[in-house]
């Protein structure tokens, strides 16, 4: 059964006209979606934090994990220069789909010790999440939209 998107239900809620597509459009529309920019509520504190953590804290190995890191630290240095400094509430930064599932996998082996670190990485994770999900829920729609198209292509 097809999910629909968050795209579609969008169209329909402003009453845009709904275009007609193929599957295989459908599809590499999704694509596209799934490897762009997905929001993160989050503060400069809080991306600081997590900047600083990738930098110094959370160990790589070999040459891709190497590469996701620098992305990451220059996505977010990036990310950082937007953003106020002196701003305490969270603001919604786009970030690169690469980025985000970087950070999912580097955070999800960070160490670390004491109340104040534990709560800063728990809530720089918690921030990553909605993207995260979102993300999932893209592949999710990829994985029936494939095979639809593999069904249509066989008959």
């Amino acid at each position: 059964m097809e999910q629909v998107s968050e795209e579609t239900i969008a169209q329909v809620e402003s009453g845009a006209p709904e275009v007609e597509m193929t599957l295989q459009e459908k599809l590499d529309q999704l694509t596209a979606r799934r490897t762009g920019t997905f929001p993160v509520r989050i503060n400069h504190e809080n991306l600081k934090f997590l900047r600083n953590k990738l930098h110094q804290k959370i160990e790589w190995k070999g040459p891709n994990e190497a590469y996701l890191m620098i992305m990451a630290i220059l996505t977010i240095d990036n990310a950082l220069d937007a953003l106020d400094q002196k701003a305490t509430e969270s603001t919604q930064v786009q970030l690169p789909a690469a980025t985000i599932e970087s950070v999912n996998y580097f955070i999800g082996r960070a160490a670390g010790t004491g109340l104040d670190a534990a709560q800063r990485l728990f809530s720089v994770s918690m921030a990553f999440r909605p993207a995260v999900e979102a993300m999932k829920k893209v592949d999710e729609e990829i994985a029936v939209l494939e095979n639809e198209v593999k069904l249509e292509k066989s008959a």
